[in-house]
């Protein structure tokens, strides 16, 4: 291993640190700004930023973590990007944690995070929502050896459905080969009741019964309540026990009366290609549980982009990281 292959994942994990710092050095950001990806808008917003605050933003850009929410209860990162040579693609790749979060092992697929980002892109122009679409397969159609492909040539036949979509079939373990579902993520531009009905005409091949099929612009996760989220109360307020309510901290959250955690809906945002990225674990089941469809050349934009900026910032803090090393021996 040389000196460049040691240095990635400290970096990257001194670099955790940081951005996981970012909510308690930001002033004047509204509590609604972290609950949704960081933009330019935000960064706007910040207030005296420091060295440490610039560079933890900067490696946000460089990975893609942007796309994430702005969150200082991350127990993970994404490592920078780099590109990968023929011969040696891997599909799955470590997320790197915090040495103190004892997380799990979690993985990442690039291929399924540039199909997340371009799409995300895309709706830029189109804005309209992105939604998690689950379709649960009947018995005839699991027993066909589906792949994915299959899901996106149909939405594809006579322009049944045209936005930019990124399918990805899963069994419920890696080592089961049959698919028993497919999770879409895509964007819709109708209501909620209008989306699920599309959804419903449009896989009904597929579905195994009528309410096997879900589409959510949202969803809630729990986070436990701690010593740190009463101090948080303190300075903001309680936490409201209701779910609709109007506090301009705690929006779109709420906590359940004696409940040990919280709830916190978002939108959906770029950790659901990393959900989706558990199963895919080599190029032949890539091959066979992954498709996208209506993306056109952004995939391969968001991949080019994403090298660029990898570089850029290793050349920035890598060289100055080894500088420092250099005279630190000295």
């Amino acid at each position: 291993m040389n000196d460049k292959d040691k240095k990635q994942p400290e970096l990257a994990t001194e670099i955790y640190f940081e951005s996981s710092s970012i909510n308690k050095q930001v002033k004047g950001i509204d509590k609604s700004a972290e609950k949704t990806p960081a933009t330019n808008e935000n960064n706007d917003a910040l207030q005296a930023p420091n060295s440490v605050l610039l560079r933890a933003l900067e490696y946000r850009e460089a990975t893609g973590t942007s796309s994430y929410l702005l969150d200082h209860r991350l127990e993970v990162q994404k490592p920078l990007y780099e590109d990968i040579k023929k011969g040696r693609r891997k599909r799955r790749e470590k997320l790197l944690a915090s040495p103190q979060s004892g997380t799990e092992t979690r993985y990442y697929s690039r291929d399924l995070d540039a199909a997340f980002l371009a799409i995300q892109k895309l709706n830029t122009t189109i804005k309209g929502e992105l939604q998690f679409v689950t379709v649960y397969f009947s018995r005839a159609v699991r027993e066909k050896s589906l792949i994915a492909k299959d899901i996106t040539k149909y939405l594809r036949k006579n322009n049944r459905w045209l936005m930019p979509t990124m399918v990805v079939l899963e069994s419920g373990s890696v080592r089961q080969e049959q698919a028993t579902h497919a999770h879409i993520i895509t964007i819709t531009t109708q209501s909620s009741d209008a989306t699920i009905g599309r959804f419903k005409e449009l896989l009904a091949p597929y579905k195994k019964s009528s309410t096997g099929i879900q589409s959510k612009g949202a969803y809630v996760v729990k986070y436990p309540y701690t010593e740190l989220t009463q101090a948080e109360e303190d300075q903001f307020g309680e936490i409201p026990f209701e779910k609709n309510h109007e506090h301009p901290y705690w929006l779109n959250t709420w906590r359940e009366l004696n409940a040990e955690f919280y709830n916190t809906e978002i939108s959906v945002n770029g950790g659901a290609a990393h959900y989706l990225s558990k199963e895919i674990n080599d190029e032949k089941r890539y091959a066979k549980r992954v498709a996208v469809t209506n993306l056109g050349d952004a995939q391969g934009f968001i991949k080019a982009e994403s090298a660029a900026k990898s570089k850029a910032y290793q050349k920035k803090y890598l060289s100055t990281s080894k500088k420092c090393g250099k005279n630190s021996k000295s």
